[in-house]
C-alpha cells in the first residue's frame, strides 16, 4: 500500500531525504511514500482531484497535497488575516476541490509562507553553503511574512555572501536535503501538522 504526496514544485524533490524518517515509519505498516511533483501550484491544483480520485480508487491509503501559501493562486475571503487563518482557509479549499466520497482519505497541506521557512528553521546546511558562521536567527521562520517571504530572504542572503541569485531548484533542493527532521518539525507548526497526519495513516 503507497501514500501519495503531491507537491507544486521542483524544490519539493528535497523532500525525498529529509522525510526518509517518516518513510521508515511507514514502512514499518507496510506502507510506501510515493511523491510526485508537478510544474507550479497551477498544474497541481489542475491534476489534484483526478490524480487523487484515480489513486484513491486504486488502492493508495491516503493522498496528501502540500502547497505554498505565498503565491496560492486563489483569492481569499480576507487576504489580510494572518497568516495561519489563510492557511487553514486554503487547507478546506484544497479539500473542497477533491470528489466527496474521497475526502476522508485526503490530506491537504499548506507551508507556510513557503517551503524554504523549513530552511530558515535548521539553518546549517546554509551556514555551510553559504560559507558563513555567521546568520541571523530565526526562532519562529513562518512569521518571515508575504512581503518578504523565506525565498526572498534567501535571495538576500546569497547576493551577501555568494554575489548569486537563490534559485529554488539548484540551491534549494540541496538545502532541503541537508534539513534536521526534528529541528522543523520544532520550528514550524505547519510541519508538525503535516508530519502528524502521516504519523497518524496506518
Amino acid at each position: 500500500m503507497t501514500v501519495k504526496l503531491y507537491c507544486e514544485g521542483g524544490t519539493e524533490k528535497g523532500l525525498r531525504r529529509l522525510l526518509q524518517p517518516i518513510r521508515e515509519e511507514l514502512r514499518t505498516r507496510n506502507l510506501g511514500l510515493h511523491i510526485r511533483t508537478y510544474e507550479g501550484v497551477g498544474q497541481l491544483l489542475h491534476k489534484l482531484p483526478s490524480a487523487t480520485r484515480d489513486s484513491l480508487s486504486t488502492g493508495a491509503r491516503a493522498v496528501f497535497a502540500l502547497v505554498d501559501l505565498h503565491g496560492a493562486p486563489v483569492s481569499f475571503p480576507n487576504p489580510r488575516a494572518p497568516a495561519r487563518q489563510r492557511a487553514d482557509w486554503l487547507r478546506e479549499h484544497l479539500r473542497t476541490l477533491i470528489p466527496e466520497q474521497y475526502r476522508n482519505r485526503f490530506y491537504p497541506h499548506v507551508a507556510v509562507h513557503e517551503l524554504e521557512a523549513w530552511i530558515l528553521a535548521d539553518p546549517s546546511g546554509l551556514r555551510e553553503r553559504l560559507k558563513t558562521s555567521s546568520l541571523p536567527s530565526w526562532p519562529h521562520p513562518e512569521c518571515v511574512n508575504d512581503t518578504t517571504p523565506p525565498s526572498d530572504v534567501l535571495n538576500g542572503l546569497f547576493r551577501a555572501r555568494l554575489k548569486i541569485r537563490y534559485a529554488k531548484i539548484k540551491e534549494g533542493v540541496p538545502l532541503l536535503e541537508k534539513l534536521n527532521l526534528d529541528a522543523v518539525y520544532k520550528g514550524c507548526p505547519s510541519f508538525q501538522l503535516f508530519i502528524d497526519d502521516l504519523r497518524r495513516i496506518r
